[in-house]
């Protein structure tokens, strides 16, 4: 009994997502009655900007990724953006010298080129 409600449900389920899946997608026009733009499908996040003439100029969110999204910049603009670029996580080693002669194997603490430890040598102090 348990698995024919288990299969039910599954079932149920799975005509549910067919549903989904097979609405067919808005299109989204570059300008009204102008060439299209793109698709979007039920469930996008849309905002609406502003209404002219019973069109709506809309904003969907969304992701795509960033190699496609420079395609479609103008060509003069069509480098990565710097508000967007990779940040590259500064990694410095304490350069301070063990008693064992090693280098210390700490991170250096921010805007120092010493680990908590070894602080006092920027000092001078050993």
């Amino acid at each position: 009994m348990v698995l024919r409600l288990l299969c039910l449900g599954l079932l149920l389920a799975g005509n549910l997502f067919a549903q989904e899946a097979s609405t067919p997608p808005d299109t989204i026009w570059a300008i009204p009655c102008g060439p299209m733009a793109g698709t979007m499908m039920p469930g996008a996040r849309v905002q609406v900007l502003d209404t002219v003439a019973g069109w709506a100029k809309v904003s969907v969110d969304g992701w795509i990724p960033l190699t496609t999204a420079l395609k479609y910049l103008p060509q003069d603009t069509a480098t990565m953006p710097e508000s967007i670029e990779p940040v590259e996580q500064e990694f410095r080693q304490c350069e301070a010298t063990t008693q064992k002669g090693a280098q210390c194997s700490r991170r250096a603490m921010k805007g120092s080129r010493y680990c908590w430890q070894h602080q006092n040598y920027e000092k001078g102090e050993k």
